[in-house]
């Protein structure tokens, strides 16, 4: 028998500010577009619905501008993804 000694870790949650700056499509509300980006966002960074398929962020997961920029791009009012920044709020 092999002997095992499990270690339990609490996950850390660390605060980030992403800004993205899209253009968007004739006559689309910057409101709703502002929201629905916060969303997406939200929705992505969580910890048991988010991540790439949607199984849950991935413990020590590394955030990729290029994954934000994929998902906003995805709201049928933005035209294109200018720009995204990913800060860390430590």
């Amino acid at each position: 028998m092999i002997n095992v000694e499990p270690k339990v870790r609490l996950a850390t949650f660390l605060p980030i500010d992403i800004a993205v700056t899209a253009r968007l499509r004739p006559n689309a509300n910057q409101l709703v577009v502002r929201e629905a980006a916060q969303r997406w966002v939200m929705r992505f960074l969580d910890p048991y619905i988010g991540g790439l398929d949607g199984a849950g962020w991935p413990f020590q997961g590394t955030l990729y501008a290029q994954d934000f920029g994929r998902l906003v791009s995805d709201i049928p009012e933005v035209r294109h993804v200018v720009d995204v920044q990913i800060f860390d709020m430590r």
